[in-house]
């Protein structure tokens, strides 16, 4: 009962015809043997559904001018009345700056002025 195997002869692969070059500056990297990978697609959930509800445009509970004090006013009263004391007391420091300068240049402009009296004294004696 042993049955006779019939030889198989190995028939030679087929040869693909030789790639065209491209002549595009775009080279494409050669491509290496990867594994394959199992992607698993997940369903959405009925939670993920009810996300994108919520991007649905809903009419607005109050008018968009209305006038409401919250914490975010009170953040903003206390911001603007930080920005108006520091630009207060950054123009009190160029006053005080711009005095100081009139004062070196009063001092200048007198002991120049001392300087020429004694000068001319000195020439006329």
């Amino acid at each position: 009962m042993a049955a006779t195997k019939k030889p198989t002869t190995k028939k030679s692969a087929a040869k693909k015809p030789a790639a065209k070059k491209t002549t595009s500056a775009r080279k494409t990297p050669a491509k290496t043997a990867t594994s394959r990978t199992v992607h698993t697609v997940k369903k959405a959930t009925p939670a993920a559904k009810a996300e994108s509800r919520s991007l649905r445009l809903q009419k607005e509970s109050e008018k968009f001018m209305s006038v409401r004090f919250n914490r975010e006013t009170l953040y903003w009263v206390i911001l603007g009345a930080i920005v108006i004391l520091f630009t207060l007391w950054i123009m009190q420091l160029q006053s005080d700056i711009s005095d100081l300068y009139d004062q070196i240049e009063v001092a200048n402009a007198m002991s120049d002025e001392a300087d020429t009296r004694l000068m001319i004294k000195s020439q006329e004696k």
